[in-house]
């Protein structure tokens, strides 16, 4: 016997940009359960909460607002530099989602050549 999905009746009414903002929610919350973070501004304030000055090295840097992708974004008192808790990281210009990193560093564990794990992380269209 199938059954039924109640929710099938409130998403097929959704348009393309509504489903897309609640896939992108979905997203999130998963990976919040399953890795503690579910954006790369959570990952950033968890795990580089006081960086030090990315010119000059000042190790106490005052907060200086956040960019639009919610990254915090730093001022040397020193040099006067500003910076995000990513400069000199490797996803200091990133414009891909937490997901597909996610996606991607699991793939690479398991020894998948790396053009199969950029294939594998390519969203769909």
């Amino acid at each position: 016997m199938k059954r039924l999905n109640p929710y099938s009746g409130l998403v097929g009414g959704l348009s393309a940009g509504e489903l897309e903002l609640l896939s992108a929610a979905v997203e999130e919350r998963r990976l919040r359960e399953e890795i503690g973070v579910g954006t790369l501004a959570e990952a950033a304030d968890r795990y580089r909460p006081r960086p030090a000055c990315s010119a000059c090295g000042e190790a106490s840097p005052w907060r200086d607002g956040r960019e639009p992708s919610g990254v915090r974004r730093w001022r040397c008192p020193s040099c006067g530099a500003r910076f995000t808790s990513l400069t000199g990281t490797v996803l200091e210009n990133c414009k891909k989602p937490l997901s597909t990193w996610v996606s991607f560093i699991r793939l690479a564990l398991f020894a998948v050549p790396l053009d199969a794990c950029a294939e594998a992380c390519r969203p769909r269209t």
